[in-house]
């Protein structure tokens, strides 16, 4: 069984601000952290080439196929089929796909959007990523309450981004509402809330995310490792990620 298992990663160029997240950084930071396997996306699939993004993330993965775990983006403001936009991500071979609202500058209203969730939810074969609060943009990303509409009609796991310390209540009124919400921990940074978490009975929904090599990948696996509960920890930085990839298997 993996050791660790990061369900946020990225690589590509990032031209917001200078930071190297080229492919061999990311694996770079793998190897000293001693991360086994990361789902990733190339960036470049966030910054409207999605078609190319898609295609580059694919690649990477299957260079790297023990370590990588493939990860499609789809931005509403593409034109296109929303329904062949969706098919292709499936007959690609992605079990995820990840909307990055913080950047686009799209939300839940957005007629596009209803159409992809709807082609989404129709082929039943995707794990949805969406982002609360401060995801990779300067904007915040989606209301949990558009987020707790959106997983209660989501036949698969969707995984929530960007959740900070203030918005552990609502996180936790999520988890105790949609029995298919799970969070990436990397920004629950207040004090004891991992545990808190737990003891509410949601210990099965959190997911050791870094968004290396964007941030420094320490600092989410220092998040991980606050949990006093040594089982906690043990599923956050793996045992729930695996859970996730076995019912998408």
């Amino acid at each position: 069984m993996p050791g660790i298992i990061d369900v946020s990663t990225v690589f590509g160029f990032w031209p917001r601000r200078q930071v190297d997240i080229r492919l061999e950084t990311l694996l770079k930071f793998m190897d000293k952290h001693k991360i086994d396997k990361s789902w990733t996306l190339c960036v470049r699939g966030i910054l409207i080439d999605v078609e190319g993004g898609n295609a580059e993330t694919l690649a990477a993965v299957k260079k790297y196929p023990e370590r990588l775990v493939p990860v499609a983006t789809i931005d509403p403001r593409c034109g296109g089929p929303v329904g062949d936009i969706v098919t292709k991500c499936v007959d690609g071979g992605f079990q995820h796909v990840r909307f990055f609202p913080e950047i686009q500058g799209w939300d839940t209203d957005s007629l596009v959007w209803q159409e992809i969730f709807k082609a989404l939810t129709n082929s039943g074969r995707l794990c949805l990523h969406l982002t609360a609060g401060m995801g990779l943009g300067p904007k915040p990303g989606l209301s949990f309450g558009a987020i707790d509409k959106i997983a209660a009609n989501y036949p698969l796991p969707v995984i929530v981004h960007g959740s900070n310390f203030g918005q552990e209540p609502e996180l936790a009124m999520l988890f105790a509402r949609q029995k298919n919400a799970f969070a990436v921990i990397n920004r629950l940074i207040g004090v004891g809330a991992l545990d808190r978490l737990a003891r509410q009975g949601f210990s099965d929904r959190l997911l050791l995310g870094t968004n290396s090599p964007l941030d420094y990948p320490a600092s989410g696996l220092g998040v991980a490792r606050a949990a006093k509960d040594e089982n906690l920890r043990t599923k956050i930085l793996s045992g729930n990620a695996l859970s996730i990839m076995e019912q998408l298997a």
